[in-house]
């Protein structure tokens, strides 16, 4: 068994119209063996920027920590928030530092730009090498499952307007309507992810909105709130900028 198989994991990214959402499983285990179900793998990096970690767990935590680290210190050198391609630069660094004894994890960013609030999503490799796209991008255990399931529900520009930000309120996310299986149905069919997940979306509120939204036209907003119909034990959470 692979290395990177050896605990588990499944992260996805995609990108919608104005927002962008990133999901992973929550589960620790030693190949089928499950150890618990709230094990971290999405980091916040910013008010709308979050890193993914899917592979070995003991490196998950190591690049997770070290992040954070020169994090803080590009924000107290530069005082500003890290955009979303200057956090690719600096993951990129940081694994291919050790390309010759590499930290065992796949990252996943999604974001916003702080200014523009232009969606961006990447994957990168045990070295550090990215790739950027348009649409989405998988890593983890189960990266096949969720391709298929990617490439045959994602579409272009889409965008679903949730209720539940505040009393009357709603926000973009990429998470179209009857289609927000994505996640479920994919780690479903691997025995070393899944059980329970954390599902985080960040949107913009249209320039255009009209009075069925409580948001200040280009307000941007985070949402990470319960979706039963992806999974019982899924784990969402809100917050307004």
């Amino acid at each position: 068994m692979s290395i990177m198989s050896y605990n588990g994991g499944a992260v996805m990214a995609m990108k919608g119209k104005n927002c962008v959402a990133i999901a992973a499983d929550r589960r620790f285990g030693i190949q089928a063996q499950m150890v618990t179900t709230d094990f971290q793998k999405i980091f916040p990096m910013g008010d709308r920027l979050y890193i993914g970690l899917a592979g070995l767990a003991t490196d998950v935590q190591t690049v997770a920590q070290r992040l954070k680290f020169r994090l803080n210190l590009y924000e107290l050198k530069e005082g500003r928030q890290i955009k979303p391609y200057t956090l690719m630069s600096m993951v990129a660094n940081l694994l291919y530092e050790k390309r010759f004894g590499p930290y065992y994890t796949e990252p996943v960013i999604a974001g916003l730009d702080p200014k523009t609030f232009k969606p961006f999503i990447c994957s990168l490799d045990l070295i550090g090498c990215p790739m950027v796209t348009d649409d989405f991008v998988v890593s983890g255990t189960c990266s096949e499952q969720m391709y298929g399931m990617c490439e045959s529900l994602w579409e272009p520009n889409m965008v679903s307007w949730w209720h539940g930000v505040g009393p009357g309120s709603e926000v973009s996310t990429p998470w179209p309507p009857g289609k927000n299986v994505f996640m479920w149905h994919a780690v479903k069919r691997v025995t070393q992810v899944g059980e329970s997940h954390s599902c985080l979306a960040s949107g913009r509120c249209p320039e255009t909105a009209g009075p069925w939204c409580r948001l200040a036209p280009g307000r941007t907003a985070s949402v990470r709130r319960p979706r039963s119909d992806i999974c019982r034990n899924s784990r969402w959470f809100l917050t307004l900028e």
